[in-house]
């Protein structure tokens, strides 16, 4: 059995961890969209054919796993980066949240 502490800390890391993959997807959004002068806000396209992403290709980190790294309407390849920014953030929001809590 966990005490309330316990429970609270590990309710913080688990927070954590899905909020900072959220923030890393976003994350690299972003940086594809900036260079080519596109809005950061709005559903997520895929670069090789630009149609719009379904929302289960868009979960973090499970997506691509999903996938095999390969887009879902095109079958192009998703570069590794994508997952390993996402994987940052999710390490980094754990860290967050088990160390400084929400």
């Amino acid at each position: 059995m966990l005490a309330n502490g316990d429970v609270m800390g590990l309710f913080n890391t688990l927070v954590g961890l899905c909020l900072g993959a959220v923030i890393g997807s976003y994350l690299t959004c972003v940086t594809w969209r900036i260079p080519r002068r596109l809005p950061i806000t709005g559903r997520s396209i895929c670069p090789a054919c630009r149609r719009e992403l379904k929302a289960r290709w868009n979960i973090p980190i499970f997506g691509w796993l999903a996938l095999r790294g390969r887009a879902g309407c095109c079958g192009a390849r998703i570069p590794a980066r994508y997952p390993l920014i996402e994987l940052a953030g999710a390490g980094a929001g754990a860290g967050l949240g088990a160390v400084a809590g929400y």
